[in-house]
């Protein structure tokens, strides 16, 4: 990690800026906090391939066990979304898009700041595609126990990524993550973004009742064996 006098001038702060995405990478949690502070008060004057590679970084860092940094990545990628002049806006509109799936199942976090934090940079980029998001989205009850607001968010998001971001790729990679409320919130995307709004009465009574299902295996700890439970319920649907 770099430090500098506090007579350095911003422009002497800007040429170490290599060294702070750096600081980004460290297992010293004070370190990377630093960089990110520090950082926070430098993406404003970023060229946008240091801003898109930045991005990148902090994008690796959702998910970290650390609360504390889990939650200022995001704010700092919050912050880099803002930063991206309109005529650049094409070039990180897929890094955008890759983040609305984590951001989304973070904002069931069991920790309440890391979840606020997952929602408001959520809506970042939300303006940043100019989509209006589901009030449901906004629902700080577990997705569990809305099946009706679940099933909105999961519809409104197939509908806008199809075609550009593989979001049941995404919530598959997530249903193995070590909290159970990140892991439970996959399984319902995994396997009921359509099926509540399916045109058959039995499909959507079927999807409500896996809904009940993951409820009832909350204290699971085999993520596996929570989606296993959801595949075998939604195995007799029709065909």
């Amino acid at each position: 990690m770099c430090f500098f006098p506090l007579g350095t001038q911003r422009e002497d702060i800007k040429s170490l800026l290599p060294c702070f995405l750096d600081s980004l990478c460290e297992t010293d949690e004070k370190i990377v906090l630093l960089a990110i502070q520090i950082l926070l008060h430098l993406v404003t004057t970023m060229d946008f391939t240091t801003l898109a590679a930045m991005m990148r970084t902090l994008f690796s860092l959702f998910g970290d066990v650390r609360p504390n940094v889990h939650r200022f990545s995001m704010t700092l990628f919050g912050a880099s979304i803002k930063s991206v002049k309109y005529t650049d806006k094409k070039g990180v509109e897929n890094q955008v898009l890759d983040s609305l799936v984590p951001l989304l199942l973070y904002s069931q976090d069991e920790n309440d700041a890391v979840a606020e934090e997952s929602r408001r940079v959520l809506t970042i980029c939300a303006q940043f595609l100019k989509w209006k998001l589901p009030q449901e989205v906004y629902c700080k009850d577990p997705w569990y126990s809305k099946p009706s607001e679940v099933g909105t968010i999961c519809k409104f998001f197939g509908k806008k990524c199809k075609g550009k971001v593989n979001i049941l790729a995404q919530a598959l990679m997530y249903s193995k993550n070590a909290k159970l409320p990140i892991r439970r919130a996959a399984a319902l995307f995994v396997d009921l973004r359509d099926l509540l709004h399916d045109s058959e009465p039995s499909v959507r009574i079927i999807a409500s009742q896996a809904l009940f299902r993951v409820q009832k295996v909350a204290a699971d700890p085999e993520p596996r064996r929570t989606v296993c439970r959801l595949r075998k319920l939604l195995g007799c649907l029709p065909t």
